[in-house]
Order: C-alpha cells, then sequence, then structure tokens
C-alpha cells in the first residue's frame, strides 16, 4: 500500500478553511435577513472595511468554537449516543454489513473473531486504523468525517448563540425564529452528513484490511 504522511491535527487544519466559509455564509445569511436595509444603504466604504476587518477576526469565531467542546461531545451531537458514540463501536455489529466493499469473510481471517461489546469493538477497530491511518482513502475518509462534524458542532453552538443574544439586541421573535431554524436546519444536515462521513471512514478502514493483512508501519 501506498501511504503519505497525515495526523488528525493536520486534516484539522485542511478543514479550517471551510469552517471560515461556513460562519461567513452564516454571517451574510443573519444580516440579510435580520437586517436587510443595513447592507441596502450601507456604502461601499463601509463595506470594504467591514470586509477588510472581518477577514482578520472571522477566523476567530471557528477557532474558539470548535475547540470549546472535546471530541467526544461533538461526537455525541452527531449520533445522539451518549454512551459508545464513536463510529468504530459499531463497526462490527452494524457498518460491517453495509459496505459492498468488505469482504466479510477474509476480515474475519484476518483479524480473528469480531467482538460484541461496543467499547472492544472499537478498540479492536482503532488498532487496525493506526495500521493504515496514512492510506489516501483513509486520509480522506477521517478528513470528511472530522470536517462535518465540526459543522454539526460548530450550526448548534451558533444556534445557541442566536437564541441567547438576538433577543438581547432587539430583534423580534419572527427574525429570532427564522435565524433559529436555519441553524436548526443546517445542523441537522451538517450532522447525518458526518454520520454518513463515519460510517465510510469506518468502513473504509475495514475494507483495506479485507483485502490482505495490514501490518503497522515501522516507527524510525
Amino acid at each position: 500500500m501506498n501511504a503519505i504522511r497525515g495526523s488528525s491535527k493536520s486534516l484539522k487544519s485542511a478543514n479550517f478553511g471551510w469552517l471560515c466559509a461556513l460562519v461567513a455564509f452564516d454571517l451574510v445569511a443573519i444580516c440579510i435577513v435580520v437586517m436587510p436595509g443595513v447592507i441596502e444603504t450601507a456604502a461601499a466604504s463601509k463595506i470594504a472595511i467591514a470586509r477588510s476587518v472581518g477577514s482578520v477576526l472571522l477566523p476567530i469565531i471557528p477557532l474558539i468554537l470548535v475547540n470549546v467542546l472535546p471530541q467526544i461531545a461533538k461526537t455525541r451531537l452527531v449520533f445522539w449516543r451518549w454512551n459508545h458514540p464513536n463510529p468504530g463501536s459499531r463497526a462490527f455489529s452494524r457498518y460491517i454489513y453495509r459496505d459492498d466493499r468488505i469482504n466479510v469473510d477474509q476480515l474475519r481471517k484476518n483479524v480473528g473473531v469480531f467482538p460484541v461489546v461496543p467499547k472492544e469493538q472499537n478498540a479492536l477497530w482503532f488498532g487496525l486504523y493506526k495500521k493504515c491511518e496514512n492510506e489516501v482513502s483513509v486520509l480522506d475518509a477521517h478528513r470528511h468525517f472530522l470536517l462535518f462534524r465540526d459543522m454539526a458542532a460548530l450550526s448548534l453552538m451558533l444556534l445557541t448563540i442566536t437564541v441567547t443574544f438576538l433577543p438581547l439586541m432587539g430583534f423580534s421573535a419572527i427574525h429570532t425564529g427564522q435565524a433559529v431554524m436555519a441553524f436548526a436546519f443546517q445542523y441537522l444536515l451538517t450532522a447525518l452528513a458526518a454520520r454518513t462521513a463515519g460510517e465510510r471512514f469506518v468502513c473504509t478502514v475495514m475494507a483495506l484490511h479485507s483485502l490482505k493483512k495490514t501490518r503497522a508501519p515501522a516507527k524510525i
């Protein structure tokens, strides 16, 4: 197998631009819905200044919000499970039978008896993942899972901020409700995308191990 260097940290860095784009889109959308007159009456010079200031300050929002929650909390928000929310916890009892890329019989020969307990499933799957974590297909699947998971968490936190601060700033219940509904829809959409990406991430690892036994790369 051909491998390239990669890590969760570098994958998150690669996704950061998309998170900033999501926040920028949300802020513009809120301004259009809640404060439509502001954009229409703003002078070109003021828009240019706002754009310059925003380009500097905008990355701070996703940087802070995404890192407020621990990974386990973000995974719970995606899979709606308190205990064993990681998708690897259902790798051998559910996901393995949903992906035609996986040769189940051959995987069983390569890794042994499939565990049933969620904690043991996740432990075995994680061990398999560490042996092929730098594979291009695994890196790509992992990156998409992290991206949509962080988008879902970010959307839910923006929803909470909207509910809290828009009424305090004097905006009407109608405008607040419209913003809340938009963020709720965005959260549900990204959470579902994260679930799908998480399942594919888990299955991609198992599919590689069903082809042949894979050993972890030697540490230098």
